[in-house]
């Protein structure tokens, strides 16, 4: 009975849910204003698909009863016929080719709606049709029901009950009893001094931390035979603690630790980390959620993004005690997002295999979306289906990683068991027979070799200068005054640290170690063999967050160097990434021709975790993931070249403008720039779309980079002269 009373309330919903989706659909945007057009016109109640919706609507406002009474009309025929004309490619396209020709012009129609618009379109009509079938499923079983009877709701027995005398003759045995039945039920509540049912059980499920618990700590669900299994073994408090802590329920851990009756001081402790790490799980799917969202709003997404956001924002602001009621919610947010990104990379694929390119091309757009970089290859599958030739890409060779791990680490291992000088070994396997020519790498490599045998004692007191040699040796040149400052604490306990003020002599490749740096680096020195983790503990966790170069002076195995790696994920390691310079290190940099900070980056990067691309505000990127666009730049830089940049999301067109903008301002002073966008005239500069007829009358100042009129009518903006491709043609 309850079975079916669940189905009356399904059939019953689907009269909001077919009204929410027609609105939707009226209402939703496509990054093609045809494409929008033509949506909005199929869902029009005049047309099939909008009368099918009104259809569901109606029907189920109708009740259980429209399900199965045998109907006089072909209204569930019509429907049936939908949605089997929908789930196919040839079906949803009829209502769209129908459509087009309706608010198109002859114009338009001498192009197909293809890429991004017509999937847009497709999946629109898919909602469409899984709604169909769902309404089908439900008037199937319901027409299976036994009786009429069966629809009608649990609470008969109830209403049959008030209905009967409360204090009527009893005339024979069944009324007798049917008289004790009813005051049965009619009887009083439990007094109040007794615990309810709920209580009890809430109390012995307690130990049960797998079962999760709402805001006031109730089970949100009954135990498993697993569970109630172990319930019955009972557990130790400790235990129990862990895996409330493991959860992120920091408030149950310690209600568990208040009732004991010798409380421990080392279950407090672990409670504290706990909530450290639970606060830090917390953060890691909050970003997760929202690198999902961005990765939606970057492929036209744009309701899935929105939705994923909404549903986020009450999952923001977490109690401290019960991280654990945001941290799984946050987690299943952001699986539905990954679930929705793979039914994304699905229709690409079937996309490229309709795509005319050769099979070259499609091997690698199909690597593109097997990587999961959805904006590129929906870029470059927008380029093979308008014919135009893929990007040819240099590939890159890391050269000079292979050469150094692990061959260079395993001389230098092998040197340091039997006692020798791993630096010379690795001098010598590089091919090294005299001391280097270049005076700052010479001069860094005696530096090293005085550090690690005199440590802070270096005779002379030459301490500081030997650190600023190693410092050059590794491409970082100190300022003139005030660049070495003592952060450590203690002393004559194996290492030190220091804040360094040094310039790359180069450039970095990730801007935590360049751009972002500021010139500021924390630099600790570990005379002391310990191992991998032990190494990264030197650096105070207050001091974490800058960046950290150490100077090892003994050997770290390969096995280690793999080791730290992992030590620096952000899941479950320390959650920094130092730049970790030893012996191997020094013995190949002073091999090479010259000093460079990123060269010694290449050889220490692939054992850190770093992120180079990590969110930027509005195009402002650092110059060290400002790569390639060479082309680009000059067109936009050159008198005759591109007026506008334009092309999909997340393809840098911000960071473009703004990079010729630094460029171009420090060229010369008599330059003048000029950056902005048009909101009064509903266009921005970087826009996807074309200027609106408002746009193209009003005058614009005059760019710097190309000192000409921006009008939108001006032969600069002709079209051809953007600096891109644009994915919605």
């Amino acid at each position: 009975m309850v079975e079916h009373a669940e189905l009356a309330r399904e059939w019953a919903a689907f009269a909001s849910e077919a009204q929410q989706l027609q609105k939707l659909l009226a209402q939703r945007t496509v990054n093609l204003q045809r494409a929008s057009n033509v949506l909005h016109w199929m869902v029009r109640k005049d047309q099939p698909v909008g009368q099918v919706l009104a259809l569901v609507a109606d029907l189920a406002a109708a009740g259980a009863s429209a399900a199965t009474a045998d109907a006089q009309d072909d209204t569930s025929g019509h429907v049936e016929r939908t949605a089997a004309d929908l789930s196919s490619m040839a079906g949803r396209s009829r209502p769209i080719t129908a459509a087009d020709q309706a608010v198109s012009t002859s114009k338009q129609l001498r192009k197909p709606i293809i890429a991004g618009a017509r999937a847009r379109l497709d999946g629109s009509l898919c909602e469409v049709r899984e709604l169909l079938v769902r309404f089908l499923g439900v008037r199937s079983a319901l027409r299976l029901s036994s009786t009429p009877a069966d629809l009608e709701t649990p609470d008969e027995l109830f209403r049959a009950i008030d209905r009967l005398p409360a204090n009527g003759a009893a005339v024979s045995v069944g009324d007798a009893a049917l008289q004790q039945l009813s005051q049965w039920l009619r009887a009083a509540a439990p007094a109040a001094g007794g615990a309810s049912v709920e209580e009890v059980i809430r109390v012995e499920l307690a130990p049960l931390y797998e079962i999760p618990r709402d805001e006031n700590g109730w089970p949100t669900r009954s135990p498993t035979l697993a569970e109630t299994g172990e319930l019955l073994r009972s557990r130790d408090l400790p235990t129990v603690v862990r895996g409330y802590v493991g959860t992120g329920n920091i408030a149950a851990a310690r209600g568990f630790i208040a009732t004991a009756d010798r409380p421990d001081q080392a279950l407090d402790d672990e409670v504290l980390r706990g909530s450290r790490e639970a606060q830090t799980r917390h953060e890691q799917a909050l970003d997760a959620v929202d690198r999902i969202a961005a990765r939606l709003r970057a492929v036209y997404e744009d309701e899935a993004a929105h939705d994923l956001t909404r549903r986020a924002v009450p999952l923001r602001a977490a109690r401290a005690a019960r991280l654990d009621l945001t941290i799984e919610p946050l987690r299943l947010l952001a699986q539905q997002g990954s679930v929705r990104l793979s039914e994304f990379r699905e229709g690409l694929r079937k996309r490229v295999l309709e795509c005319p390119c050769g099979e070259a091309g499609r091997s690698r757009i199909v690597q593109l979306i097997d990587s999961e970089d959805e904006i590129l290859a929906v870029e470059f599958l927008t380029m093979a289906e308008a014919g135009l030739p893929l990007p040819e890409v240099q590939e890159q060779h890391g050269g000079d990683f292979s050469a150094f791990f692990p061959d260079k680490v395993n001389v230098a291992m092998t040197a340091a068991h039997s006692r020798a000088d791993a630096v010379a070994a690795v001098r010598a396997a590089g091919g090294a027979t005299a001391d280097p020519s270049n005076r700052n790498l010479a001069f860094g490599l005696e530096a090293w070799r005085q550090l690690k045998r005199y440590k802070r004692a270096v005779p002379g007191g030459r301490f500081r200068e030997c650190v600023a040699d190693v410092l050059r040796m590794l491409g970082l040149v100190p300022k003139d005054q005030y660049w070495l400052q003592e952060l450590s604490k203690t002393h004559r306990s194996g290492y030190a640290t220091f804040k360094v003020k040094a310039t790359p002599v180069d450039r970095s490749y990730v801007p935590s170690l360049g751009t972002q740096a500021h010139g500021n680096y924390d630099l600790t020195l570990v005379w002391d063999s310990v191992t991998s983790a032990r190494l990264l503990d030197f650096v105070d966790e207050s001091r974490r967050t800058e960046a950290n170069v150490i100077l090892y002076f003994n050997t770290l195995e390969p096995e280690q160097r793999l080791s730290l790696r992992r030590l620096t994920s952000p899941d479950g390691g320390k959650g920094f990434s130092p730049v970790v310079i030893d012996e191997p290190v020094i013995g190949w940099l002073s091999t090479l021709a010259e000093p460079g900070w990123r060269l010694t980056q290449r050889v220490t990067l692939p054992f850190t975790t770093i992120n180079p691309y990590t969110p930027f505000a509005g195009g402002e990127v650092p110059e060290e993931v400002f790569v390639g666009r060479a082309q680009e730049r000059q067109a936009i830089e050159s008198p005759t070249g591109s007026m506008f940049v334009y092309g999909g999301r997340q393809l840098g067109k911000s960071a473009l403008l703004r990079g010729v903008e630094r460029l171009f301002s420090t060229t010369s002073r008599r330059n003048r720039r000029a950056r902005g966008s048009c909101p009064a005239a509903g266009w921005p500069f970087t826009s996807t779309s074309r200027p609106p007829p408002s746009a193209r009358r009003k005058s614009l100042p005059r760019c710097g980079p190309c000192s000409r009129s921006a009008s939108g009518t001006s032969a600069c903006c002709r079209p051809g002269q953007g600096a891109g491709p644009d994915p919605t043609r």
